[in-house]
């Protein structure tokens, strides 16, 4: 039994790699970086900043946005009815023409904070940025043109960089990241993109109206309107040109939480929309993407507890040695011809192939991103340990999902 277990999971991992370097190898070159014309003239948009406690970046933040150069432009910030600084900091900027500020008096979570926003929007397009986080030079226009040339488009997302790089934890959620955008982007070509980050993200105002703004008290509200305009019969798709750059968690800690509440949101979205489970009404998106992703995390639980019983049977073995017969030390006797008959080759196999797949796919991730091999070592543990990281976050997540731990944001 645990060696069928074993093969499953090896085998799932070799698929997903496989799957993902056949797209690759069919959309290499330029369709992993499509430029649009712009539009004649510039449509309306409006910026939805929603911000809680955030008094360490809301000036550079709003300095950001307010510099952007776009003529038909509204910078919507709404202070979640923040205990610090925050709206003092925002104020600073007031007397901005093209800066609204919407104080809340009671805390409304994220997707209330967007919401009340919302309610202000008039443009034709709504872009949602984090306090957080910066836009790049130029992201606005350039997904604005992708908007105005492709009518079915409910949203495009931006690569995602880290604003500072000065913990391990940062400089590894560097590597994730580039290798994020790289799979995001592979997955917006076949149109299965399932998310619209915080960090970037741009609508049509009338689609986020039309499915009655964002979900409050959802944990991932960016996934469960992806899912939503998807059940418009729209697509969602990412722009791997310009970046947004965000705050990430600066320790194990942090990031623990932020992606607890990743994991427990994506079960709660599959409960929400079990209607789009396996459904053909929505295609490969539902008969294909949502159920691996649920396998992917169900995979690395499974995953980390078959290593989990292994480590404890070998150290089992290891005390009834002892116990039994006392503490030796001899070398061993090698036999090269039992050792290769030995040899585990259906579960090897398979894993050796896995690996080989996945480095593959980092090397062409470093390539299209067009970055350097820096930070060895955060690359190597993400190579060979991120796996249990997740799989760690995700057993946390599913103990907390059986308990029904309350629900928060981080």
């Amino acid at each position: 039994m645990i060696f069928i277990l074993a093969w499953i999971l090896v085998s799932s991992s070799v698929f997903l790699s496989a799957f993902y370097m056949s797209v690759y190898s069919e959309k290499k070159g330029g369709d992993m970086r499509q430029e649009f014309e712009a539009p004649d003239s510039w449509p309306s948009v409006s910026i939805l900043v929603p911000a809680y406690n955030e008094e360490k970046v809301v000036r550079e933040s709003l300095q950001n946005l307010l510099n952007i150069d776009y003529n038909d432009l509204k910078v919507i910030f709404i202070n979640d009815a923040s205990t610090d600084s925050t709206l003092e900091k925002a104020k600073q900027f007031e007397d901005h023409d093209g800066l609204e500020i919407i104080d809340l008096k009671d805390n409304k979570g994220k997707a209330g904070a967007l919401n009340a926003g919302l309610e202000k929007a008039d443009t034709k397009y709504t872009v949602v940025q984090d306090a957080d986080s910066l836009m790049g030079s130029g992201l606005l226009q350039e997904t604005v043109s992708r908007m105005e040339a492709e009518e079915n488009t409910g949203g495009v997302i931006a690569r995602i960089a880290p604003l500072e790089k000065d913990t391990f934890v940062r400089k590894l959620q560097v590597v994730e990241y580039m290798m994020t955008n790289f799979y995001r982007n592979l997955l917006s070509t076949v149109d299965l993109l399932d998310v619209t980050p915080g960090a970037f993200s741009i609508y049509r105002t009338q689609d986020l109206k039309e499915v009655d703004g964002f979900d409050v008290g959802n944990l991932t509200e960016d996934l469960d309107m992806a899912w939503r305009l998807r059940k418009k019969g729209r697509s969602i798709r990412m722009h791997y040109g310009t970046k947004s750059r965000t705050e990430l968690p600066s320790n194990f800690r942090d990031l623990k939480g932020q992606r607890v509440r990743w994991a427990r949101g994506f079960l709660y979205n599959v409960r929400k929309h079990s209607g789009m489970f396996l459904s053909k009404k929505y295609g490969l998106f539902s008969r294909f993407h949502v159920p691996m992703q649920f396998l992917v995390g169900i995979i690395s639980v499974l995953g980390l507890g078959l290593i989990g019983y292994g480590l404890f049977d070998s150290l089992y073995n290891f005390y009834i040695t002892v116990t039994s017969v006392g503490l030796r030390f001899s070398l061993p006797q090698i036999n090269l011809m039992e050792a290769v008959l030995s040899f585990q080759w259906k579960v090897y196999t398979p894993l050796i192939l896995g690996f080989s797949l996945i480095g593959y796919l980092i090397r062409e991730g470093y390539r299209e991103s067009g970055r350097n091999l820096d930070h060895p070592h955060t690359l190597g543990f993400y190579f060979f340990a991120f796996f249990f990281l997740q799989a760690y976050f995700w057993s946390t997540a599913l103990f907390k999902e059986l308990f029904r731990s309350t629900k928060a944001w981080t």
